[in-house]
């Protein structure tokens, strides 16, 4: 049974969620994900209609990025060895965060 702090959490999170607009959701996502892209001076290698809040890179030091990003505040999974992945929540992030994310990211490259 979860704690009373985690249902708390969930709580707060879904009462967020429920007065969103998924349309308007789907759209932030795709533009944190072009934002963050665009800082890092990248190319999106999907379509804008196939892009989602997830952004996954290549890169061959993907386990110590990630952690001098954590040092920083920016908090990224290392799925497989040599990539990096950042999910940039459209509720919680800005397009602001997103180009911040990527010049931390492009900084420590």
């Amino acid at each position: 049974m979860p704690s009373a702090l985690a249902l708390a959490a969930l709580d707060g999170a879904l009462d967020r969620l429920a007065g969103a607009d998924i349309e308007a959701l789907g759209w932030k996502a795709r533009t944190l994900a072009a934002v963050f892209l665009g800082a890092l001076g990248e190319p999106d290698p999907l379509a804008p209609a196939g892009r989602g809040a997830h952004v996954v890179l290549a890169r061959a030091d993907a386990g110590a990025l990630a952690g001098a990003l954590a040092a920083d505040g920016l908090h990224a999974r290392v799925p497989a060895p040599g990539r990096i992945s950042f999910a940039l929540s459209p509720l919680l992030l800005s397009h602001v965060d997103a180009w911040d994310a990527g010049e931390a990211v492009k900084a420590r490259q």
